[in-house]
Protein backbone atom coordinates (compact mmCIF):
# COMPACT_ATOMS: atom_id res chain seq x y z
CA UNK A 1 0.00 0.00 0.00
CA UNK A 2 1.20 3.40 -0.61
CA UNK A 3 -0.32 6.93 -1.45
CA UNK A 4 1.44 7.07 -5.11
CA UNK A 5 -0.71 4.37 -7.53
CA UNK A 6 2.65 5.17 -9.47
CA UNK A 7 4.67 3.39 -6.68
CA UNK A 8 2.10 0.32 -6.42
CA UNK A 9 1.29 -0.50 -9.87
CA UNK A 10 4.72 -1.61 -10.44
CA UNK A 11 4.88 -4.09 -7.51
CA UNK A 12 1.33 -5.46 -9.20
CA UNK A 13 2.97 -5.99 -12.26
CA UNK A 14 6.14 -8.13 -10.39
CA UNK A 15 3.72 -10.20 -8.37
CA UNK A 16 1.43 -11.30 -11.40
CA UNK A 17 4.93 -12.12 -13.42
CA UNK A 18 5.80 -14.10 -10.88
CA UNK A 19 2.41 -16.16 -10.07
CA UNK A 20 2.00 -14.27 -6.44
CA UNK A 21 -1.66 -14.69 -7.10
CA UNK A 22 -2.39 -14.06 -2.92
CA UNK A 23 -0.49 -11.15 -2.90
CA UNK A 24 -2.50 -7.88 -3.21
CA UNK A 25 -1.42 -3.76 -3.49
CA UNK A 26 -3.40 -0.73 -2.78
CA UNK A 27 -3.41 2.57 -3.47
CA UNK A 28 -4.52 4.42 -0.39
CA UNK A 29 -3.63 5.96 2.98
CA UNK A 30 -2.28 3.26 5.29
CA UNK A 31 -4.23 5.14 7.98
CA UNK A 32 -7.35 5.90 6.76
CA UNK A 33 -7.31 2.16 5.50
CA UNK A 34 -10.47 -0.21 6.32
CA UNK A 35 -9.32 -3.07 4.48
CA UNK A 36 -11.33 -6.58 4.37
CA UNK A 37 -10.64 -7.39 7.83
CA UNK A 38 -7.66 -8.79 9.50
CA UNK A 39 -4.13 -9.82 8.02
CA UNK A 40 -1.79 -13.10 8.51
CA UNK A 41 0.70 -11.03 7.76
CA UNK A 42 1.67 -6.65 7.80
CA UNK A 43 4.82 -5.31 6.47
CA UNK A 44 6.38 -1.94 6.54
CA UNK A 45 9.55 -0.94 4.90
CA UNK A 46 10.79 2.90 5.99
CA UNK A 47 7.31 3.74 6.94
CA UNK A 48 7.01 2.64 10.31
CA UNK A 49 6.52 6.66 11.20
CA UNK A 50 3.39 7.51 9.83
CA UNK A 51 1.25 4.30 11.65
CA UNK A 52 -0.28 4.89 14.50
CA UNK A 53 -0.21 1.43 16.96
CA UNK A 54 -2.16 -0.94 14.50
CA UNK A 55 -1.07 -4.74 14.79
CA UNK A 56 -2.08 -7.68 12.38
CA UNK A 57 -4.99 -10.42 14.18
CA UNK A 58 -4.30 -12.53 16.88
CA UNK A 59 -0.90 -15.21 15.82
CA UNK A 60 0.12 -12.61 13.11
CA UNK A 61 3.73 -11.32 12.67
CA UNK A 62 4.31 -7.42 12.11
CA UNK A 63 7.20 -6.62 10.32
CA UNK A 64 8.90 -3.61 10.27
CA UNK A 65 12.02 -1.87 9.02
CA UNK A 66 13.19 1.82 9.45
CA UNK A 67 16.41 3.70 9.52
CA UNK A 68 18.65 2.79 12.63
CA UNK A 69 19.51 5.47 15.17
CA UNK A 70 21.63 8.54 14.26
CA UNK A 71 20.63 8.12 10.68
CA UNK A 72 18.86 10.70 8.86
CA UNK A 73 15.28 12.06 9.03
CA UNK A 74 12.41 12.95 6.82
CA UNK A 75 12.06 16.80 7.15
CA UNK A 76 9.38 18.30 9.06
CA UNK A 77 7.27 18.56 12.06
CA UNK A 78 7.75 15.12 14.05
CA UNK A 79 3.74 15.31 14.66
CA UNK A 80 3.09 14.23 11.18
CA UNK A 81 5.16 10.99 11.05
CA UNK A 82 2.50 10.26 14.17
CA UNK A 83 4.87 7.36 15.43
CA UNK A 84 3.95 5.50 18.08
CA UNK A 85 6.12 5.05 21.04
CA UNK A 86 6.40 1.53 20.89
CA UNK A 87 7.47 1.43 16.89
CA UNK A 88 10.17 4.42 18.09
CA UNK A 89 11.59 1.52 20.38
CA UNK A 90 11.44 -1.18 17.75
CA UNK A 91 12.96 1.15 15.53
CA UNK A 92 16.33 2.58 17.85
CA UNK A 93 17.32 0.02 20.17
CA UNK A 94 19.21 -3.51 19.88
CA UNK A 95 16.50 -5.29 21.90
CA UNK A 96 13.02 -4.65 22.04
CA UNK A 97 10.79 -5.49 24.88
CA UNK A 98 7.66 -7.26 23.85
CA UNK A 99 5.03 -4.36 23.39
CA UNK A 100 1.04 -4.66 24.34
CA UNK A 101 0.12 -7.89 22.55
CA UNK A 102 3.42 -8.85 21.08
CA UNK A 103 5.54 -11.53 21.11
CA UNK A 104 8.85 -13.07 20.27
CA UNK A 105 10.25 -9.97 19.40
CA UNK A 106 13.18 -9.79 17.01
CA UNK A 107 15.51 -7.06 15.75
CA UNK A 108 18.28 -7.84 13.15
CA UNK A 109 20.53 -5.32 12.15
CA UNK A 110 21.40 -5.17 8.50
CA UNK A 111 24.25 -3.46 7.88
CA UNK A 112 24.47 -1.09 4.20
CA UNK A 113 26.59 1.66 3.17
CA UNK A 114 26.12 3.15 -0.21
CA UNK A 115 28.38 5.12 -2.21
CA UNK A 116 27.50 8.53 -3.08
CA UNK A 117 27.04 9.99 -6.80
CA UNK A 118 25.75 13.18 -7.97
CA UNK A 119 22.56 10.97 -9.12
CA UNK A 120 22.11 8.44 -6.15
CA UNK A 121 22.80 11.34 -4.24
CA UNK A 122 19.78 13.12 -5.50
CA UNK A 123 17.78 10.27 -6.11
CA UNK A 124 17.61 10.04 -2.33
CA UNK A 125 16.43 13.54 -1.97
CA UNK A 126 13.42 13.19 -4.48
CA UNK A 127 12.81 9.66 -3.98
CA UNK A 128 11.85 9.84 -0.22
CA UNK A 129 10.14 11.67 2.09
CA UNK A 130 12.94 14.48 2.33
CA UNK A 131 11.39 15.59 -1.14
CA UNK A 132 8.96 17.21 1.34
CA UNK A 133 11.22 20.14 1.50
CA UNK A 134 10.50 20.67 -2.85
CA UNK A 135 7.14 20.43 -2.58
CA UNK A 136 6.38 24.71 -2.24
CA UNK A 137 9.23 25.44 -4.58
CA UNK A 138 9.42 26.35 -8.57
CA UNK A 139 11.92 24.46 -10.59
CA UNK A 140 14.39 27.21 -10.98
CA UNK A 141 14.66 27.21 -6.59
CA UNK A 142 14.42 22.60 -6.68
CA UNK A 143 17.36 23.25 -9.73
CA UNK A 144 19.29 25.89 -7.13
CA UNK A 145 18.48 23.66 -4.09
CA UNK A 146 19.58 20.77 -5.86
CA UNK A 147 23.09 22.22 -6.99
CA UNK A 148 23.88 24.11 -3.05
CA UNK A 149 23.02 19.71 -1.80
CA UNK A 150 25.56 18.36 -4.31
CA UNK A 151 28.27 21.02 -3.51
CA UNK A 152 27.91 20.70 -0.18
CA UNK A 153 28.30 17.13 -0.68
CA UNK A 154 31.46 17.53 -2.45
CA UNK A 155 33.15 20.65 -0.10
CA UNK A 156 32.15 18.48 3.48
CA UNK A 157 33.70 15.08 1.59
CA UNK A 158 31.16 13.32 2.12
CA UNK A 159 30.40 10.29 -0.63
CA UNK A 160 28.99 7.29 1.99
CA UNK A 161 25.52 7.09 3.18
CA UNK A 162 25.13 4.94 6.02
CA UNK A 163 21.45 2.72 5.13
CA UNK A 164 21.95 0.87 8.31
CA UNK A 165 18.58 -0.48 9.06
CA UNK A 166 16.91 -1.97 11.68
CA UNK A 167 14.29 -4.77 10.85
CA UNK A 168 12.04 -6.00 13.85
CA UNK A 169 9.36 -9.07 13.75
CA UNK A 170 6.94 -10.12 16.52
CA UNK A 171 3.63 -11.90 16.70
CA UNK A 172 0.34 -10.90 18.04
Amino acid sequence: MDLADGLVEPGRRRAAAEGLDQVRFHAADVTEWSGPGSYDLVLCGYGIFFLPDRTPRPAGWPGYCGRAAGSPSPPGPKARWRTSARCRTAVRWPSVPAGPGLTAVNVHRIAWQVELTPGNAWSLVVGTGFRAMLHDLDEAAIDRGRDRFLNALTDERIDLLDATSPVVVGSV
